[in-house]
């Protein structure tokens, strides 16, 4: 009995250290408390602007740098001279280290203006309007020197149509529209070369998702979103995988799950859960590898939260669902200790290790699933493993003590 403690103690410190080290909470948004906001990010800052603070409609933009976990205010939609560009469910993605806003609801039901924000010098540059009707509540990405919007909302109905925009030359022009149902609130990211569309809101919730691929200009019906159907989600990709979380669902219920997607496997898996107010209509984003979430809006409540994600730590999800076994020999360790796993099918792993409070300590390449850990002066304490295989899923988790 005291073994099977024992064992389940370290187990619920384990579970407890992934989930705190996963997701990070930031300094809150400094604008009003908001939803339906915009969000993107380059180099070593993330910008959050626009939405609805359940009076006003919102133009304003804050720019957050990821290495002070500070907020600055910069030029608001259209700068300066930018009356009347207050909006909320609009769309936004990244070209080019350049921010680009347009759609949505504001002064109008359904809008179509299009900016271009350049962070080198602070400033909006309108370009050509969107191609298609004004509409708000649609979704979008971008791949290479295009970006791409389509469904949503316009003065006729819900929209399934999709138009892509050329950054050199600013114009739009008309692509296959998605197969699947006319929709608004759904969301969209791109991984490499294709973009991807899911959930949203067709008078019921939905849960399907689909990939673009912009040289057959084409989509394919994918395996459907993990978590229950939903509207106003938020989605981010970060370098071959794609994350979708948060929304109302067709429980009539908010949610703070998250689901990662994996484009080679066709598959989703659940992820922690952001600590978080469960919200819909929040904003998301990514930077340098992390994934950024915040504001929105829940039970009557506007939000201004902020939270960094980061998927090179292992969720509780993951842990619970282990499928490899590994051993760790001498473990309690004092010069070094040898990992190995039984795994016939696993290639080309790697041991990853963090200290107590998620900081790297090393990244030791396992051969012929054998790795050998050096302490080479590591301080005494309980640091965590995950070991990864060649296409970067965690096959297994654990925990290695170090003593003098």
């Amino acid at each position: 009995m005291k073994k099977i403690s024992i064992f389940l103690f370290s187990i619920l410190i384990l579970s407890t250290f992934f989930v705190q080290a996963q997701w990070k909470q930031l300094s809150n948004f400094p604008g009003n408390n908001r939803s339906g906001a915009v969000g993107f990010g380059f180099s070593n800052n993330g910008f959050v602007g626009c939405g609805y603070d359940n009076f006003t409609y919102k133009k304003g933009f804050f720019s957050y740098d990821i290495n002070n976990n500070s907020w600055a205010d910069v030029a608001g939609l259209g700068g300066a001279n930018g009356g009347g560009l207050e909006r909320n469910l609009a769309v936004s993605f990244v070209i080019n280290n350049k921010g680009y806003v347009g759609t949505g609801q504001g002064g109008a039901p359904y809008l179509k203006d299009f900016w271009e924000y350049n962070s080198a010098n602070d400033t909006w540059t309108q370009k050509a309007d969107f191609g298609g009707t004004a509409r708000k509540g649609a979704c979008g990405f971008s791949i290479g020197s295009h970006g791409y919007i389509g469904t949503g909302q316009d003065a006729n109905g819900l929209r399934s149509d999709f138009w892509k925009f050329d950054a050199v030359n600013n114009n739009w022009s008309s692509v296959a529209g998605i197969p699947g149902a006319s929709r608004q609130f759904a969301v969209g990211f791109a991984i490499s070369t294709k973009g991807y569309i899911g959930t949203g809101d067709k008078g019921t919730m939905l849960k399907d998702f689909w990939e673009y691929d912009p040289q057959l200009d084409s989509w394919t019906q994918k395996a459907a979103f993990g978590g229950t159907a939903r509207k106003s989600a938020v989605a981010f990709s970060l370098a071959a995988e794609g994350y979708i979380g948060s929304g109302y669902d067709s429980t009539l219920n908010y949610t703070n799950d998250f689901w990662k997607f994996d484009p080679a496997l066709n598959s989703w898996t659940q992820m922690t859960a952001c600590p978080g107010i469960a919200r819909s209509a929040a904003v998301g984003f990514s930077v340098n590898g992390k994934g950024y979430f915040g504001t929105g809006y829940s039970d009557g409540n506007q939000l201004n939260d902020m939270w960094e994600f980061n998927p090179n730590l292992v969720s509780v999800n993951e842990i619970n669902n282990q499928k490899v076994k590994a051993t760790t020999y001498p473990n309690p360790m004092i010069s070094y200790t040898t990992f190995s796993i039984d795994d016939i099918h696993s290639f080309n792993n790697t041991v990853t290790i963090f200290n107590s409070i998620g900081k790297l300590v090393s990244t030791i390449p396992m051969n012929k699933n054998c790795a050998t850990f050096q302490r080479n002066g590591i301080s005494s304490g309980v640091y965590f493993y995950s070991i990864t295989n060649e296409n970067s899923n965690t096959i297994t988790i654990g925990k290695i003590i170090i003593n003098d």
